[in-house]
C-alpha cells in the first residue's frame, strides 16, 4: 500500500487530528472518537479538539497487528517453530476428517 501526498504530510507532523487518523486508517471519525472514548487510542485534548501523537497511533496499530513486527517480537520461538505448529495443526485436522 502506497501513501498519497496528503498521508505523507500527515506523518511528518508530530500530532494528527481525528480526521487525519480516520483518513489514514480508512475508518470514520466516529470510530476514532470511540477508540479515544474507550481509552483504546491515547489522545491529547487541546482546547476543544483531540490530537493523536504519531507514536501513540503506531502503538495502537501494532497492538492490533495479527503478526508481531520484528522490532517488538519478544517470543523465544523461532519462525520455523511457528510454521511447524501450523503444519501440525493442519495435519491433525486432516487426520480427524472422516474418510
Amino acid at each position: 500500500m502506497s501513501l498519497n501526498k496528503s498521508e505523507l504530510r500527515m506523518l511528518s507532523t508530530p500530532f494528527m487530528t481525528i480526521q487525519d487518523v480516520a483518513d489514514l486508517l480508512r475508518v470514520s471519525k466516529a470510530t476514532v472518537r470511540t477508540w479515544i472514548r474507550n481509552e483504546e487510542l491515547r489522545a491529547v485534548k487541546l482546547e476543544r479538539e483531540f490530537r493523536i501523537a504519531k507514536v501513540d497511533l503506531k502503538r495502537f496499530v501494532e497492538a492490533r497487528a495479527t503478526i508481531a513486527s520484528p522490532e517488538t517480537d519478544n517470543l523465544s520461538c523461532s519462525k520455523g517453530d511457528n510454521d511447524d505448529t501450523q503444519v501440525n495443526a493442519s495435519q491433525a485436522a486432516k487426520n480427524q476428517t472422516p474418510q
